[in-house]
């Protein structure tokens, strides 16, 4: 079927699905910082022990770049983490690697990330870090890239006699590298889960990226240490067995 104008870039539902997983993870956010506050708020005092030095880190990064204005799934990030410093020094290093997905409007880019950040925390009477650590970072990228366009094909006359112009879409994929720098933050709940945010500037190579060759991410998510989980989890399992073993 002939068709006279340039075809829309997405289908409605692709929008709608974008705007509603923006908005959700906006009012989650905005949850966690209610809710964090409130913590704040009761225990201001408390400082929470480094002990582990794993971190899982997992964060939704669309929080800045409104609708995609097309069906694709968000900006996404999970980095495994682990703490090389020395101590309960206030500073120490951390190496980083995981997988990013960076999306915007007509490009994706996505890859293994390999970095390294360091941990900037408030030293306290009982030297320890407080709840609340900063963590700049660097990171590099290896991975693919893809962008989505349409073409013009050739032009034609109606039945009616109007002229036209009859488009295709075409996608254009390639490898991909990419270069950031970051900002985060984890605001520590328990020992074990936590509250991260980021802020992350990435320039990547290659022709498919080169629309969006420059992206910045802002995004919210949660932060896990497995080795505090664990043992959170198996004082639970020995306070539960010591109460039934000895009821009131």
């Amino acid at each position: 079927m002939m068709n006279s104008s340039r075809p829309a870039r997405v289908p409605r539902e692709g929008c709608l699905r974008a705007i509603i997983a923006h908005r959700l993870a906006r009012s989650l956010a905005f949850a966690a910082t209610i809710g964090a506050h409130s913590l704040g708020a009761q225990r201001p005092a408390e400082p929470i022990v480094p002990s582990d030095p794993w971190t899982v880190d997992a964060q939704y990064l669309q929080l800045n770049s409104g609708s995609l204005a097309r069906h694709a799934t968000p900006s996404l990030s999970a980095v495994l983490s682990k703490s090389i410093g020395v101590g309960s020094s206030p500073i120490s290093l951390r190496a980083e690697g995981g997988w990013l997905r960076a999306v915007r409007q007509a490009t994706t880019a996505r890859g293994v990330t390999v970095g390294v950040a360091a941990d900037l925390g408030l030293p306290n009477e009982a030297s320890a870090l407080s709840r609340l650590i900063i963590r700049p970072g660097i990171a590099v990228l290896a991975g693919w890239a893809e962008a989505q366009d349409s073409v013009a094909l050739y032009p034609y006359v109606g039945g009616t006699g109007a002229p036209g112009t009859q488009f295709s879409w075409f996608t254009t994929r390639g490898r991909t590298y990419g270069a950031g720098v970051s900002l985060g933050a984890e605001l520590r709940l328990t020992s074990a889960i936590g509250v991260s945010a980021s802020i992350r500037h990435w320039s990547f190579s290659g022709d498919a990226i080169a629309p969006n060759r420059n992206v910045m991410l802002g995004g919210v998510g949660i932060a896990v240490h497995p080795q505090a989980l664990v043992r959170d989890a198996r004082g639970w399992l020995h306070a539960l067995s010591t109460n039934t073993e000895n009821p009131r």
